[in-house]
């Protein structure tokens, strides 16, 4: 009896806030309906995703999708009283589908960049993103600084339209940069040898080296670091207010920890903490 007290509270809470978020942006709404609306309507949150691991990714047993941003927006669909459902794209493409309403929300791995914040609004961050680089450890003793790879003949692969592609594009000014479509590919093309270096999360570092002994993260936070945050439509300030209310009661109620801890990623510390 005490537990459903308490999980009709929950909701409560989210409908009430949800309630408020809709009278005090009235303007916003008569110029374009949020998509919180539609998400009600239709009773389904229609997410945007790529792999990313440990964020998202298919279990090569089951072929099931898990992960962090499955575990964290699986919650966030049971606040809102609505289906998950899963929207296949590309990194590369993903801002262009939220834009043509493919769907109403990407998940909670997209990183937080100024030309990304140009055609998208941005939820709270929801945890850190450090980006290292992994090579293979027989070259361990030739690339003791950046600078060892950062020259003409040098090729590092990376995941096109990433946040990885944009740090390393102004981190590495003379090596070459291989944009691949999806993570596997800079995989097999290191391990194949057919490239120096991966620019990868350094969140992922630590299970890629426990399945490829290998290879060796030369350095965390190496690439650079940004917050990682679900990107919505430019503008929809009601869908994103509601959103942030989910992160921050997440927080609070130390739900979010415990999914940063289980899957090994890096938290976001906000003011206070």
């Amino acid at each position: 009896m005490v537990i459903a007290r308490r999980n009709l509270g929950i909701e409560s809470l989210f409908a009430l806030a949800a309630a408020c978020i809709f009278l005090t942006s009235a303007p916003a709404r008569s110029q374009e309906p949020s998509a919180l609306s539609a998400i009600k309507s239709r009773k389904e949150l229609k997410i945007g995703w790529a792999p990313i691991y440990p964020y998202i990714y298919r279990d090569p047993k089951t072929n099931e999708l898990i992960g962090f941003a499955v575990d964290f927006m699986n919650d966030m669909a049971q606040s809102l009283g609505v289906k998950p459902v899963w929207v296949e794209d590309g990194w590369a493409t993903m801002i262009a589908g939220l834009q043509s309403k493919k769907f109403d929300i990407t998940v909670p791995a997209m990183g937080v960049t100024l030309p990304r914040a140009e055609v998208v609004t941005f939820t709270d961050p929801v945890c850190r993103l450090p980006m290292g680089l992994v090579i293979q450890k027989k070259d361990s003793d030739k690339y003791s600084k950046l600078a060892d790879l950062d020259k003409p003949d040098k090729k590092i692969t990376l995941t096109l339209g990433s946040a990885t592609d944009l740090f390393a594009t102004r981190k590495f000014s003379k090596a070459q940069l291989v944009r691949v479509k999806q993570v596997p590919d800079s995989l097999a093309q290191l391990l194949a040898g057919k490239v120096d270096a991966w620019a990868n999360p350094a969140d992922a570092s630590g299970n890629l080296e426990k399945e490829h002994p290998e290879l060796v993260t030369l350095s965390v936070d190496a690439v650079g670091s940004a917050p990682m945050a679900m990107a919505i439509r430019q503008g929809d300030y009601i869908f994103r207010d509601w959103v942030n209310l989910f992160i921050d009661y997440s927080r609070r109620l130390g739900t979010l920890k415990k999914l940063v801890d289980k899957h090994g990623l890096y938290e976001w510390k906000v003011a206070g903490d």
